[in-house]
């Protein structure tokens, strides 16, 4: 059986060349690369939620995230939190004045 890469769009030899450099790559080097990639990966996802809804507030946004990556139930739960928790932080004038 003939070798198949990890990705379709992707040549043998140069999934080779990529499997030789990270093995050369310490374990620390290779973690820090994944936190970094992560972390483009978060700022990319953000910016495409902001550019798809231009006027939602950051609640908003994190909403629609929760949505995204959890789930509709996740999202609605966590939209009732974030309106619970606004509601409890409005003030209120104190009786004795």
């Amino acid at each position: 059986m003939p070798y198949k890469t990890q990705s379709e769009d992707t040549h043998p030899v140069v999934e080779k060349l990529q499997f030789d450099h990270l093995r050369r790559m310490g374990r620390k080097e290779r973690f820090e690369r994944g936190l970094a990639r992560m972390d483009d990966t978060l700022a990319t996802m953000w910016n495409v939620l902001r550019r798809h809804r231009p006027h939602a507030t950051p609640e908003q946004l994190h909403v629609e995230w929760a949505r995204v990556q959890f789930g509709e139930e996740f999202a609605q739960k966590l939209e009732e939190h974030i309106q619970c928790r606004t509601l409890a932080n409005i003030e209120t004038p104190s009786a004795g004045q």
